[in-house]
């Protein structure tokens, strides 16, 4: 019985719709009830554009136009995007959120139809290459002694460290003094609510690119030895990383929800308790998820192969360790983040409140550094002896 059903999952396709019925069932489980129905179609879609493009007969007719593939999926997700603006600006009393639903779905389709073309160039390319085994030293390393390896070598390159990730650091911690005056956007929202709506989306999106952009860099540096220059933004891999986490935040999106899902069954239960469980839930999430990142290495490294199952193969090199490690480099940033949960709120933005963003700004910042050195490390032992620039 164990023996067919591990043969039956070597099925790609099989695989695939296992996936998707894990992350549905956990959409309704956690997910707000308005929002479940549209992200379980959007990743229900997604995943049978991806299994149908295996098709070889579709595979080889996307192979032969990419040009035409990718312009339908940039005219699906470009409408999508527009939908939502054209609702705020001329239909303001439409439901907004159905909107939003709508739109979401229309991106998430176009982004996956439109890197069909080179997902599939690359998997053909390399299927047809000689195959070389990964070196499996890095399962051989303790967990332990692998994580406290990457945070020491952090410790060894703290110059680099300041001088590439620094100023990014520094510009997070000063991007919200953009919107400290409350009353004067309050102003500018009441006279002029799509322009402070989309400069304050603007600043959101800006904000989200610091740690990525320092992650990059920072994963370049310890690959080449050579630092960039400074505040230099990577505009192809930060698209190839902001693309990838539009979908990994459909999926992510379950840890926000298991905080208001024990609030609604626990409700007798401190809030100290609550944000615990919630906070370990995150935690085993971020966990399970991390060989994925590898994929992150692949895009900053501007790596050939940057598929998923060439990520896995690279995590599986490192045996079980793999997850001790990541356990131990992310649980600092959990417990932190719980621990100022339990702080005093106060409604000004007075010196306390700060101090507390910015250390928490400082401790997500290690965190995705120390975790980039990591998974980098372990990916350049992994793909040791191949060429992994396209």
């Amino acid at each position: 019985m164990i023996g067919a059903g591990a043969k039956m999952l070597g099925n790609p396709y099989l695989r695939m719709a296992l996936i998707v019925a894990v992350v549905v069932a956990g959409i309704m489980v956690f997910a707000p009830v308005d929002d479940r129905l549209g992200v379980a179609v959007a990743v229900a879609l997604t995943f049978a554009i991806i299994c149908a493009a295996q098709w070889p007969p579709l595979s080889a007719l996307i192979l032969r136009r990419p040009q035409v593939t990718l312009a339908i999926g940039a005219l699906i997700a470009i409408g999508g995007l527009a939908a939502v603006f054209a609702t705020v600006v001329w239909a303001p009393d439409m439901d907004q959120h159905a909107a939003t639903a709508g739109a979401a779905i229309a991106i998430a389709l176009g982004v996956a139809i439109g890197v069909l073309p080179r997902s599939l160039a690359v998997s053909a390319k390399i299927k047809a290459e000689t195959p070389i085994s990964p070196i499996e030293t890095a399962g051989k390393r303790q967990g332990l002694q692998e994580a406290a390896d990457a945070l020491g070598l952090l410790s060894r390159e703290r110059i680099a460290f300041v001088r590439i990730v620094g100023p990014w650091f520094l510009v997070f911690c000063l991007g919200p003094l953009a919107i400290a005056d409350v009353a004067f956007w309050k102003g500018v929202a009441e006279r002029h609510a799509t322009e402070a709506l989309s400069a304050l989306l603007l600043l959101l999106l800006a904000m989200l690119c610091l740690p990525l952009i320092a992650a990059i860099q920072w994963g370049r540096f310890l690959a080449t030895g050579k630092a960039p220059r400074t505040l230099d933004v990577p505009w192809a891999a930060l698209w190839g990383f902001l693309w990838r986490l539009f979908f990994a935040a459909v999926i992510l999106s379950l840890i926000n929800g298991a905080e208001p899902w024990l609030k609604a069954h626990f409700p007798s239960a401190a809030p100290w308790m609550v944000h615990g469980l919630s906070g370990l839930f995150t935690l085993l999430v971020l966990v399970l998820a991390s060989p994925w990142g590898m994929v992150f290495v692949a895009v900053a490294l501007g790596a050939q192969d940057r598929s998923m199952a060439g990520s896995l193969r690279a995590a599986r090199g490192a045996g079980r360790r793999f997850y001790l490690a990541m356990l131990l480099i992310l649980s600092p940033m959990i417990l932190f983040s719980w621990l100022t949960e339990l702080a005093p709120k106060t409604s000004d933005t007075d010196f306390a409140s700060w101090m507390i963003y910015v250390g928490w700004a400082l401790g997500l910042f290690l965190t995705v550094i120390a975790a980039t050195t990591y998974l980098t490390r372990i990916y350049l032992r992994s793909m040791a002896g191949r060429d992994l620039t396209a």
